[in-house]
């Protein structure tokens, strides 16, 4: 059980890594790729969340909303997956970086993990 639950820890991880990778090439591609509008940006941000979540269909996906109304807000754990300098700029209060929680899962076992 302990494995499992580290293996899917883990992997939830580095899904969520691949996500924040796509935002990051979408956020420095050229200007004239970019969508002008807030809409047309927004639609694009969603195109590549669904298609990220069909390469990924196993991993459970949550909204802020939806996190921020948990039965025990205290057993949220908020995992940034972000870059380092991205990291230097702001965390959530509270939240860890992915290296801190991979050093040792289990100590998390018993936490939601909502990495971002």
């Amino acid at each position: 059980m302990n494995r499992t639950i580290t293996t899917q820890n883990t992997k939830i991880l580095s899904h969520l890594a691949a996500l924040a990778c796509i935002c990051a090439i979408l956020a420095s591609s050229s200007a004239a790729d970019q969508p002008r509008d807030d809409e047309a940006k927004k639609h694009r941000i969603e195109a590549l969340y669904e298609e990220y979540r069909r390469n990924f269909a196993d991993v459970a996906a949550i909204s802020a909303e939806g996190a921020m109304t948990q039965a025990d807000p205290q057993s949220l754990l908020f995992v940034d997956v972000r870059n380092q300098d991205e990291q230097d700029v702001s965390m959530l209060p509270g939240a860890i970086t992915d290296r801190e929680f991979l050093k040792n899962p289990e100590a998390y076992k018993n936490r939601t993990v909502i990495a971002y």
